[in-house]
């Protein structure tokens, strides 16, 4: 099983925005990031109930924590932006950290709402990718940049 390479979009909870199903408000929820090993193969293309935190792929058992400096949940974000750019809506975040003390093997992160409870808790937007294991963030702190042009993901209009 591999983390794999590439980053991408839950096709359900993309499906299910114009229909107004997942009522996702990325300005009001906290939004988090929960960092994962490389013990699953992620899939955007599964059902709701299974792209959320703590479900299927995402369960706790694959997830890397580090006591308090990277907590179970995950990281949250602070500043989220929500920008169009020419023909693209770029979602993203302040570059987020650790505490000073991590210890881990990470492969790349589900974000998540922490807030939204209906119809499924803590359901997934995307998973990225961190193209490789961040190995051995030792006494050190881990700090996700995100990407300047396709922030967190990006809907191409």
């Amino acid at each position: 099983m591999a983390f794999g390479a590439t980053s991408k979009v839950s096709s359900q909870w993309a499906s299910d925005q114009p229909g107004q199903v997942t009522l996702m408000d990325w300005d009001a929820n906290t939004v988090k990031s929960a960092q994962y090993g490389n013990a699953g193969t992620p899939d955007n293309t599964v059902a709701a109930a299974t792209f959320a935190y703590n479900t299927g792929q995402w369960v706790t058992g694959n997830e890397i924590t580090s006591s308090t400096d990277i907590p179970a949940g995950g990281l949250t974000l602070a500043s989220k932006t929500n920008v169009k750019t020419g023909a693209n809506v770029v979602f993203s975040a302040a570059n987020t950290a650790s505490g000073a003390a991590a210890t881990a093997s990470v492969y790349g992160c589900l974000i998540y709402s922490d807030t939204i409870a209906t119809p499924v808790a803590k359901q997934g937007w995307c998973y990225n990718s961190y193209g490789g294991s961040v190995v051995n963030v030792s006494a050190g702190t881990l700090t996700l940049v995100w990407d300047p042009t396709n922030g967190i993901f990006k809907f191409a209009c």
